[in-house]
Parts: C-alpha cells; sequence; structure tokens
C-alpha cells in the first residue's frame, strides 16, 4: 500500500494532535501562515519534531497544507476479536460494499466521535480509505479501527461466533424498528451500499433487519445519516444499562 497525501486542514490537524508519527512529510505555503489554522498545523508539527517545507506556491486545488500519511494501517479481524473478547458492550459497523469516499468517511466520523468500537469494509468492490476519506471524516481514520476483510459475509460469521449479534440496516414489512430492538451487549451493525442497501447474501447472515421510523415525505436517506442515527440509539442503550 502506498503513503497517502491529503491536504484537508482538519485531517491533518487530527493526525498531528493524535497520531503525528504516521505524517512523513507536511507543507505549507508561506502566504498562509497568516491563517490561524495553518499556524496551528506548524506549532503542532514542529512540537512533534516533523520537518516543515514551505513553499511559495499552493498544492493542487489550491491547498495551503499538504502531509504524506504513511499507508494506512488497516486492522486485522481476529486480533482485534481477541483484543475485544473481555469487553461487554460493543458496536461494530459493517458496510457492504459502500461506493462514496465521502459516505465512508462521514460514516467513520460519526462513529469515531459516537463512541463505536471500529468499521469494518471488504476488500473489494468498496472504498478504502483514500485522501477522499481522510478529509470526510476530518482524520477520525487515524482514531478508528478500520478493520479489512477478504469477504464481508465471512468476517460476520467471525463475529456472529464470538456472540456478536448482526443487525442489518433494512427497511420491509418485517424489519424492526429500532425503538424495538432488543438491548444486546454485542452488535455488528450492517449498512448497505447507497443505491442498493444490502445484498441478499448479508440479508440471510443478519440476526435482525432494522429499520427507521419516518413521517416526512422522503423515502429514504443517505447511508451515513442513517449510520449515524442507528449507531447513536444503540449507543445511547449501551450507555443506559
Amino acid at each position: 500500500m502506498k503513503p497517502i497525501r491529503i491536504s484537508s486542514t482538519h485531517a491533518i490537524e487530527h493526525t498531528l494532535l493524535h497520531r503525528p508519527n504516521r505524517i512523513q512529510s507536511l507543507s505549507i505555503v508561506r502566504s498562509a501562515l497568516s491563517n490561524p489554522k495553518v499556524k496551528r498545523i506548524e506549532s503542532l508539527a514542529q512540537n512533534a519534531g516533523i520537518k516543515i517545507h514551505l513553499s511559495d506556491q499552493s498544492g493542487k486545488d489550491g491547498a495551503a497544507v499538504t502531509a504524506v500519511i504513511a499507508a494506512f494501517p488497516y486492522t486485522e479481524i481476529k486480533p482485534f476479536i481477541e483484543r475485544h473478547a473481555k469487553q461487554t458492550k460493543q458496536l461494530v459497523i459493517a458496510l457492504d460494499h459502500l461506493q462514496d469516499p465521502h459516505n465512508l468517511g462521514a460514516i467513520i466520523r460519526s462513529a469515531e466521535a459516537l463512541g463505536a468500537n471500529a468499521v469494518m469494509i471488504p476488500k473489494t468492490r468498496s472504498a478504502l480509505v483514500s485522501e477522499g476519506v481522510y478529509a470526510s471524516s476530518a482524520g477520525a481514520v487515524e482514531t478508528l479501527p478500520i478493520i479489512l476483510v477478504a469477504n464481508l459475509g465471512e468476517g460476520l460469521r467471525k463475529f456472529k461466533e464470538q456472540n456478536y449479534w448482526i443487525v442489518g440496516a433494512h427497511h420491509s414489512e418485517k424489519s424492526t424498528e429500532i425503538r424495538e430492538l432488543p438491548t444486546f451487549d454485542k452488535i455488528v451493525l450492517v449498512m448497505g451500499a447507497e443505491d442498493t442497501g444490502l445484498t441478499e447474501i448479508i440479508q440471510k447472515v443478519c440476526d435482525w433487519h432494522l429499520m427507521i421510523p419516518q413521517v416526512g415525505k422522503i423515502e429514504s436517506l443517505n447511508v451515513s445519516v442513517a449510520s449515524a442515527i442507528l449507531t447513536y440509539a444503540i449507543l445511547s442503550r449501551h450507555q443506559a444499562t
């Protein structure tokens, strides 16, 4: 895997604050140092001992700051499960071949902010961690484990073997509303792709199908918005018990 070049100031600042050793190089446009956020990035980089290259020209798309991040360290499923074996309340969010990097980043951002334990994605036919994901997650990819699996169904089965309940976001007549879902300690919440939702194979792996009740006239929610709503609802229950 190759290093990733990012230019999101939010993502760069978050990485400097929490994983500064992941930054291989940093470039700043001199004229941008009058911007307080850019100045803060310079200060954080200096404190972390990162060499700063000052330039008179902005990077691509007029970026004032550009960082090169070491190749992304995906998490393997088996060590993750072993590390969390003794934790009673957990939530992992699995994504069934999500394609849009913006949606992936937004889901990671809300998952990290709300306290989920990890996000799981398949290696193929899926958005992977990229510059766009760093930007839309505001750097949250650096502080939330991202589990990469060869086969999503097999990954879900491995969690099921460790007493996780597999709950898929799928709207049908047999789906359960979020407020009626039993309070489970260990859950894998599965979100479907943008246009197609959960595949039939993944639907069959799920123990429960979950829906968000809607009273407006819009037919559906963006997957990242739906993921945030369900994540909050599930974690709120964890905190209440």
